[in-house]
């Protein structure tokens, strides 16, 4: 936990960087800064840099990398139906209803940290296959590789964690 709390401090330091590089205001010159936006770059890089051992960069960018804010935000009212009615999840699930559900195909949200996710576990298991070392990175991939769980779980625990 130790070496993950040096990421969040990291995010932190990001955090501080932009606020200091884009919204100190002075007299004559007023840069107000949206904080709710920037509170969720910050939670998207820190559960990034802890789950994949690198953020995904909002803050550096000042922006909804991958649009995955903005998609999230757009189905958060569709969630809430679906969690309150039940057999309605399996409804979504089904044909024709799942050709709209996100997949790795997509480039923005949901479905690309999917296939971020994918394509981050699957180098890491080469990566411990070609070098004959167990996957130890100090993230929650190296963590859930180094303890036996199957990397389409991790990548699904990833999912779930971001």
């Amino acid at each position: 936990m130790a070496r993950m709390e040096k990421r969040v401090d990291a995010v932190l330091r990001s955090f501080i960087d932009l606020v200091e590089r884009k919204y100190i205001s002075t007299p004559g010159n007023l840069r107000p800064m949206e904080f709710g936006e920037r509170a969720m770059m910050f939670t998207l890089d820190v559960a990034t840099s802890v789950t994949f051992g690198e953020t995904w960069g909002c803050l550096q960018k000042d922006s909804d990398v991958n649009k995955y804010i903005e998609s999230s935000e757009s189905v958060l009212d569709m969630f809430g139906v679906i969690s309150s009615i039940p057999w309605l999840v399996y409804v979504v699930h089904a044909w024709p209803f799942n050709l709209m559900m996100p997949g790795e195909g997509d480039g923005v949200g949901y479905g690309r940290l999917m296939k971020f996710s994918s394509d981050q576990v699957r180098q890491r298991v080469q990566s411990s296959i070609d070098t004959e070392k167990s996957a130890s990175e100090h993230d929650l991939i190296g963590t859930y590789l180094k303890n036996g769980i199957i990397p389409e779980a991790v990548s699904q625990e990833c999912n779930s964690l971001v």
